[in-house]
């Protein structure tokens, strides 16, 4: 009986040794998550949600491998495919940071743009009201165009103070309501320029 047992114990040890009876490769698992955990840092799910589902994908396959060794006798587990899924996941979630900061830095500028060129029609929009006559006819006119105006300098205020604190997103859609503001503003001075329709006889 004691025999039978050391031989058991000695093919068992004999099969983890050729199964590749490991511990997990914590390394490559540590170096997985904390780069995916640097790319949700680095602004991933609002400047590059798409790679960021590719590498929560990746480290969902590595925890389902991870798992699925887990509940494998001691001497049947294999770790191999568990160290190249974490490698992958690694590189996953590092591109997932680049391609976050690129996607930041596309934000910045689009903003930036956007900000300057509603800034610019803003002015044009100010200084032709003044070109306005102040006449009775065209004072709901002029009201709507300043309301318009108004919206549009508050808009492109707080898209500029969303810049400066980096918060691309909301810059960009806070420029967008300044420039619907100002398009609004136009079309009715454009409106209130245009020569009344002469009446026919």
């Amino acid at each position: 009986m004691q025999r039978r047992a050391l031989v058991l114990t000695m093919t068992m040890a004999l099969a983890c040794t050729l199964a590749g009876c490991s511990k997990p490769p914590q390394a490559a698992i540590d170096g997985a998550k904390q780069a995916l955990a640097g790319a949700r840092s680095a602004g991933a799910g609002r400047y590059a949600a798409d790679s960021l589902r590719t590498a929560e994908d990746a480290a969902a396959r590595l925890d389902a491998e991870l798992k699925a060794q887990e509940e494998k006798a001691a001497f049947m587990r294999s770790y191999e495919k568990a160290t190249e899924l974490a490698e992958a996941a690694q590189v996953a979630a590092q591109k997932t940071a680049a391609d976050a900061e690129a996607g930041k830095e596309k934000a910045r500028q689009e903003a930036t743009v956007a900000i300057e060129a509603i800034r610019e029609a803003l002015g044009q929009a100010k200084a032709a009201i003044e070109t306005l006559p102040k006449t009775k006819a065209l004072q709901a006119a002029r009201q709507q165009i300043e309301a318009d105006i108004a919206a549009a300098e508050t808009a492109l205020a707080d898209a500029a103070s969303a810049l400066t604190a980096g918060e691309l997103v909301d810059a960009k859609a806070k420029a967008e309501a300044a420039g619907s503001s100002v398009a609004k503003a136009k079309a009715v001075l454009e409106g209130a320029q245009r020569p009344p329709a002469k009446s026919g006889r």
